[in-house]
């Protein structure tokens, strides 16, 4: 009986969505901290403010930002916790992973100090 019934397409990304489970936090230095991960995102740099952020349990490598409004923000990605002396003292992964998120961290520095020259031309930084 069920072979006669005319299948529904359903978009498996909207599903996921709708089975995240949803809780509130607050921006750290670190970004966001769940789980005992770090998350970060740009859009979220140098906030402090409480949002929400949706997760699914099968994939934790990302979560999503909401306001507490219910505003979407971004998609803030799992950063691997590196020891500060990896650059010495640690393996070649460290050692890149160490580079990529100094790089990183880097080219952050950079835009911000254009925008602070953008309003402020006359003041050193």
């Amino acid at each position: 009986m069920l072979n006669g019934v005319q299948k529904q397409e359903i978009d498996k990304n909207i599903l996921n969505d709708l089975m995240m489970k949803t809780e509130a936090r607050t921006i750290n230095k670190h970004g966001i901290t769940f789980l005992g991960m770090h998350y970060r995102s740009d859009v979220i740099l140098g906030l402090r403010d409480k949002v929400y952020i949706r997760y699914s349990l099968f994939d934790l490598s990302n979560v999503h930002v909401y306001s507490m409004k219910g505003e979407f923000l971004c998609v803030a990605h799992w950063v691997a916790k590196i020891h500060p002396m990896a650059r010495v003292l640690g393996t070649v992964k460290d050692m890149e992973e160490y580079k990529q998120q100094y790089q990183r961290q880097q080219r952050q520095f950079k835009k911000a100090k254009k925008e602070f020259q953008k309003y402020f031309p006359t003041e050193k930084s």
